[in-house]
């Protein structure tokens, strides 16, 4: 009973965990022992454990809450974390593959997390993005097929990417910069995740968010706001809701994304009107440069 009373309080304290939360691990920690065959105590049942529990949620009554701002991704941020990427000493690879996720990400308002693999050292081949889900259409298009996503875990969906001018934060150049630095991998294979690092790791959610907090302090107040990766989610709905012409608010609809089965379903009609609603994007952010 004693580490688990240690665990409380280290959970409490040092984690500031939530006592609603600390009580569910305990509860999940007694289940894990029944289903293994094996006697568990009630932890509630003991008295300091109790008393901790119910001392931590008294006293959260009288402590003013700190609620840090999540920022959304502008496109001045964007070469703000563009520039300091560069900066760095790191692997060209490891600027590449950052610096494409950001851009692709930021462009097309996708989830990182359904682009960027979910585990450093192995991958679902199923779910997870890779080379041969991209298509390089034209010079400045691409098209790439994201096999499973938080509205469409089945089917997949499809997204556009166009060049952008200028291109200090051109998503279609940053990915095809990456995919030369990625076939310079020692192994390469179409059927890679995108976003792996030299080391063969892949750049997950979490290393993604080290990198941002880390590129991006210098305008980041750490006591008050923070960006992390579903900063990205916020970039172009951010930007459209200030423009002064309201009709244009409703076109934002329409970039989201199309769904479907295959590359083969994909028609010019969608693809041309995608392209046009990606044009006058285009124009409010460069006007807001």
């Amino acid at each position: 009973m004693e580490c688990f009373r240690a665990f409380v309080v280290w959970a409490l304290k040092c984690k500031s965990l939530k006592p609603a939360t600390v009580s569910s691990y305990l509860t999940g920690i007694a289940l894990a022992h029944s289903l293994c065959g094996m006697e568990c105590e009630n932890f509630r049942n003991d008295r300091i454990i109790d008393l901790c529990l119910s001392g931590a949620e008294k006293s959260s009554i009288y402590m003013p809450q700190k609620q840090k701002n999540r920022k959304a991704m502008s496109i001045h941020s964007l070469l703000i974390l563009g520039h300091n990427i560069a900066k760095t000493n790191w692997k060209p690879i490891s600027k590449s593959a950052i610096w494409a996720a950001a851009t692709l990400a930021f462009f097309s308002s996708a989830r990182l997390g359904e682009i960027l693999p979910n585990f450093e050292k192995n991958f679902d081949p199923v779910c997870t993005l890779l080379w041969k889900y991209v298509h390089f259409i034209d010079n400045d298009r691409i098209l790439i097929f994201v096999p499973s996503t938080k509205t469409s875990s089945t089917k997949g969906e499809i997204l556009d990417l166009f060049e952008f001018i200028p291109n200090l934060c051109c998503p279609v150049s940053a990915l095809k910069r990456h995919f030369i630095e990625s076939k310079k991998r020692e192994n390469f294979s179409m059927s890679d995740p995108v976003f792996l690092f030299e080391s063969g790791k892949g750049l997950t959610t979490r290393k993604f968010n080290e990198v941002l907090s880390y590129t991006l302090a210098e305008i980041c107040d750490p006591e008050t706001d923070f960006f992390s990766c579903h900063s990205f989610r916020a970039d172009s709905p951010s930007i459209i809701a200030n423009y002064p012409d309201k009709s244009f608010t409703k076109d934002i609809k329409d970039w989201g994304r199309w769904k479907g089965d295959s590359f083969l379903l994909y028609t010019r009609t969608i693809s041309n009107k995608r392209k046009f609603l990606f044009s006058k994007i285009s124009v409010i952010l460069k006007n807001s440069m």
